[in-house]
């Protein structure tokens, strides 16, 4: 008898050890957070690229490099030759990039976007990997959080002229911000963007650019009223010159929440 309960502790403590995650038992977890061992985040290694590449704050909710097409999104393209399609050539990880082209006239804009569910008051990001082979007009990067009545507006804007950032402030205009950043067009290299919103507050928190960082100090986000059901969007807008279809290419479309 002794023997079975002694066998039977020996298998209850291996199976502990084995579903524990390997990890320091100082990690600072964040609340409700899952925890994996270092087996499975190795398989997302293998199957995303080493996660080191973007920044690691906040606990995914979507994470996406197109190798399953443009099915999670929504697409919007106006002006002549103006697409939004994915594409084999020049990626940044996995088979396929989504390609953003913009209209030669009219509004001249593709989008690409993502509906989320409502969620709880709190912060949220929207990190972005993209190459500019052209030379465009401007890219947007926005998110909106309605609650039925009203929208909070975030959008983080790069004009290629000047090589200007800008974000979208509480009075409906654009607000510089000191990035100097000049993008590589003339081979595959993609940029990192990452826009951190406080919905419960209505502030913007930080802009990541690669591996600067720019935080932002009682910066109110764009309040309006709006009857949309609540919900996220987020999205992509690039607008191209007028004449020309100019576009960019998107790698990676990664949504975050809790970050710190």
């Amino acid at each position: 008898m002794k023997s079975k309960w002694g066998c039977a502790i020996i298998v209850l403590l291996f199976g502990l050890a084995v579903t524990m995650p390997d990890l320091p038992d100082d990690y600072p977890f964040l609340p409700n957070s899952v925890r994996f061992p270092l087996v499975d985040l190795g398989e997302i290694a293998a199957r995303l690229g080493s996660p080191v590449v973007y920044d690691r704050r906040g606990e995914v909710l979507f994470i996406d490099h197109f190798a399953n097409g443009l099915g999670p999104y929504s697409t919007a393209a106006a002006g002549t030759g103006a697409e939004v399609i994915t594409i084999a050539d020049g990626v940044d990880i996995g088979p396929f990039a989504a390609n953003l082209v913009g209209g030669s006239d009219g509004a001249r804009t593709a989008q690409l976007y993502r509906w989320q569910a409502p969620l709880a008051a709190a912060r949220y990001g929207l990190e972005i990997s993209f190459w500019m082979p052209d030379v465009i007009e401007n890219v947007e990067f926005f998110i909106v959080s309605y609650d039925g009545s009203n929208a909070l507006h975030a959008r983080l804007r790069y004009t290629v002229v000047g090589s200007k950032w800008e974000y979208f402030n509480s009075s409906g205009g654009y607000t510089t911000v000191l990035i100097p950043e000049l993008f590589s067009s003339s081979e595959p290299m993609y940029h990192w963007i990452k826009m951190v919103i406080d919905t419960s507050l209505g502030e913007y928190v930080r802009f990541l650019v690669d591996d600067a960082v720019y935080g932002l100090i009682n910066a109110d986000l764009r309040s309006a009223a709006s009857p949309l059901n609540p919900g996220f969007d987020m999205r992509v807008v690039v607008t191209s010159v007028a004449g020309s279809n100019n576009r960019i290419q998107i790698g990676r479309f990664i949504v975050t929440a809790n970050e710190p």
